[in-house]
């Protein structure tokens, strides 16, 4: 069966409509769709984490953690009333390409909090294991795996490393 064609503004005002209803979840399945234009023609995938039996589409991971980043680049300095600095958007920009980088991983939507000094940090908990990632500058994200409540692994990497991405959110998922 061929995918249903639709125009690429009717699907991404429907889709954000949908965001901010709380209608479109992680477990969305947009499969049947295609989007086309002059620009990308692409067709929307969504795979199942045999880990949580849940279906993530790519555009909803992406999608959520956008715009959390976008509303931490808002943030003023002292935000925290400790007079942290404004968050760069350099930091913005690599947090944004980590996610890039995990367009097809499949997994949920990092808890996005702001961290002292202008840092972000991205935090999952999958079973018994806790992945923390830390953005303090344009170029290294330091991550910090826990298993059962004890660390047993802290490292970083550069944020342009797609295999150190990729391995450390294996680990998370149980790979």
């Amino acid at each position: 069966m061929a995918p249903n064609v639709i125009d690429n503004t009717i699907l991404l005002s429907n889709c954000v409509a949908a965001l901010s209803s709380g209608a479109l979840t992680n477990e969305a399945i947009l499969s049947d769709y295609s989007v086309n234009s002059e620009q990308y023609s692409y067709q929307v995938e969504y795979a199942e984490d045999s880990t949580t039996n849940r279906r993530y589409t790519a555009s909803s991971l992406i999608e959520k953690a956008i715009d959390t980043l976008e509303e931490l680049s808002r943030l003023p300095v002292g935000w925290d009333s400790y007079g942290s600095p404004r968050i760069s958007d350099d930091i913005i920009d690599a947090a944004k390409n980590f996610l890039g980088q995990l367009e097809y991983e499949y997994v949920e939507v990092p808890h996005i909090i702001p961290i002292s000094g202008g840092g972000i940090q991205f935090e999952w908990q999958v079973g018994d294991r806790e992945l923390e990632l830390e953005f303090i500058d344009s170029v290294t994200i330091s991550f910090l795996k826990v298993r059962n409540d004890e660390p047993i692994e802290e490292n970083q990497f550069n944020r342009n490393d797609f295999n150190a991405s990729r391995n450390v959110i294996q680990w998370l998922k149980g790979f």
